[in-house]
């Protein structure tokens, strides 16, 4: 096919090239003929001046003048000058002398065709047709600008605006969302969720999602359907989302929050085994998280805790004053709605009280790839590496403690911190003692102390503050801190656009009190304004057409207004002329406008 185009085309080039030739050949052929006419023409009238000259001079007597009057009398009547004319006029055209030669009853001559006379004008023709106008000159150079008129009468008030409030211009539109996301989303996770935000006006606007106030990443949303998506939604995924549409004649938005409802699971999976040594304190501990918050209950099979010597404290389970009877598998379980997990825990109660001087013999046995190695140390201090029994993947060793003296290393009785108590009551080597406060009050250091063998308790006393309630949310603003007990302090902050109205920090004091209450975050106060009348709701309306006013001071002075002050433009200039950024707000009927320019009035003149 491209080769036969190609044929085609080269075709077609050759013979635009012969007709070319052709016709270069054809006007140089003429051209040639004209000339070479031109040159006999130019013969002719020579040599028929000459004939003129040689008849005048021979009809002197007036034979020739009457020979040529009868002539010409009878021209028009003489067919050989009849032919004469007609073979001139069609080689030399209209007005031509020249020699020629005809026939005139099959015999050739040779006569001379004279120009007659001039005749009379002819009748004007009809009028030819209109030329082509000529170029466009060029323009030529501006004069002097004229003398300012004198300023016209003041025109009419014009309509006021009661078009469609989201059309400002005919073809121009705000965006309005037409598919709004709930309100709330509560969902299980794991599941795949899918949120809609969609929104019409002109130009498109860009939709744009956030979380919790921050931009989220584009991958999880298409911005030109507005669509959110989560594939296997986890817990982390929780929280605030806003979907924003927007074009440059302002922007709408949406909320919804987002709940993600988790099943119980563990965080660290609790030991199989857990080591306890007689007359001692013990605290298990079982780290389940689920949403909502799951349930943890302590339980023993065919029997209960330990009456009078258990304390449950959700994830952890204390058991005072361990006795052999309490070894055995003890169960716990968290159960939330989405389901429960548990766990079994196996006591392990080891004596500790023997005679004086009795020998003491401890045994201990540990698997791993590769085996591992056992070490016995007494207070922080390697003492024996005594190995038994090794086989392929189990090492077990013993410690034999000859002549053990059973004397006790007290550490007296610790402090206990105001406002709290502590559970335990012996205070020998080895002990642990456990610290809480009463309700109302945080603990603040450790939770618990064990007495070493030199006689001291370890870490240091913690003690008891006070709970404050927890301040109320700030609108339009955010709380740092989350220490809420004394003598913590919190800083109260507003969002851009806002001013604080109060104090900028609270301490919660020993008696459970903020030194000051929770302050207010205003937006901008315009001062006189019969227009916003420092509403925030017009102020929400507004302030996305006045972002820029957001890093400037919160609090304007009025200049000018219509209403009080005419619609001069010189009364404006006067008032408003360098005085800085200016804010303007225009309202007709329910509708209100915003525009904001950081550049200082000024007249201009022509």
């Amino acid at each position: 096919m491209e080769q036969r185009k190609s044929r085609t085309s080269g075709f077609l080039v050759f013979a635009v090239l012969v007709n070319f030739a052709m016709s270069f050949v054809i006007v140089g052929f003429v051209v040639y003929k004209a000339k070479v006419l031109e040159k006999e023409i130019v013969h002719l009238q020579t040599k028929l001046s000459e004939i003129e000259q040689f008849e005048y001079r021979k009809g002197e007597d007036g034979d020739f003048i009457q020979r040529s009057k009868r002539s010409s009398k009878n021209r028009g009547e003489s067919k050989t000058c009849t032919s004469c004319h007609s073979a001139c006029v069609k080689l030399f055209g209209l007005g031509s002398d020249a020699k020629v030669k005809v026939k005139s009853n099959d015999t050739e001559q040779e006569v001379i065709c004279m120009r007659g006379e001039k005749g009379p004008q002819g009748k004007e023709g009809r009028r030819g047709r209109r030329g082509r106008p000529g170029y466009v000159g060029k323009p030529g150079k501006r004069g002097p600008a004229g003398e300012r008129g004198p300023q016209g009468p003041r025109g009419k008030s014009g309509r006021a605006f009661a078009g469609n409030t989201s059309k400002l211009i005919e073809g121009i539109e705000m965006p309005q969302i037409i598919k709004m996301p709930p309100s709330s989303l509560t969902t299980m996770e794991g599941r795949n969720v899918s949120l809609y935000c969609s929104a019409k006006g002109f130009p498109k606007p860009i939709i744009t999602w956030f979380k919790d106030g921050s931009d989220l990443d584009t991958d999880y949303y298409d911005a030109d359907t507005g669509q959110l998506t989560f594939s296997s939604i986890q817990f982390h995924d929780r929280g605030l989302y806003r979907c924003e549409a927007r074009n440059f004649l302002g922007s709408q938005s949406a909320t919804v929050e987002i709940i993600v409802q988790a099943p119980p699971r563990f965080v660290k999976a609790p030991a199989i085994y857990h080591m306890a040594y007689e007359n001692w304190d013990t605290t298990l501990s079982c780290h389940i998280f689920g949403f909502p918050p799951p349930v943890i209950t302590w339980t023993r099979s065919f029997r209960s805790l330990p009456s009078g010597r258990h304390f449950n404290a959700g994830k952890k389970l204390i058991i005072r004053n361990i006795q052999r009877r309490d070894r055995g598998p003890i169960m716990c379980r968290g159960d939330n709605q989405l389901g429960h997990v548990y766990a079994l825990i196996v006591l392990v109660v080891n004596p500790v009280i023997k005679k004086a001087y009795d020998t003491v013999t401890l045994q201990c046995a540990a698997k791993g790839s590769p085996v591992p190695t056992l070490e016995w140390s007494k207070d922080g201090v390697i003492i024996s590496t005594n190995t038994t029994i090794t086989t392929d993947e189990e090492v077990n060793g013993k410690l034999v403690i000859s002549r053990f003296d059973s004397k006790l290393v007290g550490c007296g009785k610790p402090d206990v911190p105001v406002n709290g108590y502590k559970i335990g009551d012996n205070y020998w080597a080895g002990q642990l003692v456990i610290f809480a406060c009463d309700s109302g009050y945080h603990l603040e250091g450790p939770s618990n102390r064990l007495c070493l063998q030199d006689g001291n308790w370890s870490d240091t006393t913690p003690t008891c503050h006070r709970f404050c309630d927890e301040p109320a949310p700030l609108a339009n603003g955010y709380i740092i801190g989350e220490e809420f007990w004394a003598p913590r302090n919190i800083t109260f902050v507003c969002k851009k656009g806002y001013h604080l109205r109060g104090s900028s920090a609270g301490i919660c004091e020993v008696n459970g009190n903020w030194t000051a209450e929770t302050p207010i975050c205003e937006g901008p106060e315009f001062e006189h304004s019969e227009v916003l009348l420092n509403k925030t709701e017009y102020w929400e309306l507004l302030k996305e057409w006045l972002a820029p006013v957001f890093s400037l001071p919160s609090k304007w002075k009025l200049c000018y207004r219509a209403t009080d002050h005419g619609w001069a433009s010189s009364t404006f200039h006067s008032r408003c002329n360098s005085k800085g950024p200016t804010v303007s707000f225009i309202k007709v009927n329910e509708f209100i406008f915003g525009g904001y320019t950081d550049q200082s009035w000024r007249e201009f003149h022509m």
